[in-house]
């Protein structure tokens, strides 16, 4: 397969995981909820570089118009985005465990800062956007602990090795 074609096959997919991924949310009983979205955005960072910002961006963009948050669409474009550029950029040279940990916390660091000042400035909720930073911050340790086993794991089977570009 050429490596466009296989580049557009692997991005297509990660979109679609981290669509998939996204979607299935499971809820919490004090409210909000979690989901493993965040995992395919990191893991896209790491197994797909640069490309892997759009699968990242789109995936998680086009859920939040499916779901019916479509408010939150040019927030989750840019933070998804950006948390992809983080972990690329501190994975690209060299993949270490070290490296997948301290890019995946600074990412959703990322999403948690970022959907904060969005709802704050954007949508207006001024100081109240401030009840959803433990909800993000769960949700952010979930994808962080999920996309070092399924790395992990994907490593071990000898997938990772066959889709990286």
């Amino acid at each position: 397969m050429k490596k466009s074609t296989r580049l557009i096959v692997l991005s297509s997919l990660f979109a679609a995981l981290t669509f998939i991924a996204t979607y299935i949310s499971i809820p919490l009983p004090l409210g909000g909820y979690v989901n493993l979205g965040d995992c395919f955005v990191i893991l896209s960072g790491i197994i797909l570089g640069p490309i892997g910002i759009a699968a990242a961006a789109i995936g998680s963009s086009i859920c939040d118009l499916v779901v019916g948050y479509a408010v939150y669409i040019p927030a989750t474009a840019i933070i998804k985005a950006l948390m992809t550029f983080v972990v690329y950029i501190f994975t690209k040279t060299k993949y270490t465990k070290s490296r997948h940990i301290l890019s995946s916390i600074i990412a959703e660091a990322v999403m948690v800062a970022g959907y904060l000042f969005y709802e704050w400035v954007f949508i207006g909720l001024g100081s109240a956007a401030i009840m959803s930073v433990p909800y993000n911050c769960l949700q952010g340790v979930t994808g962080i602990i999920t996309s070092f086993i399924l790395y992990a794991v994907l490593e071990k089977t000898g997938i990772i090795k066959r889709m990286k570009l």
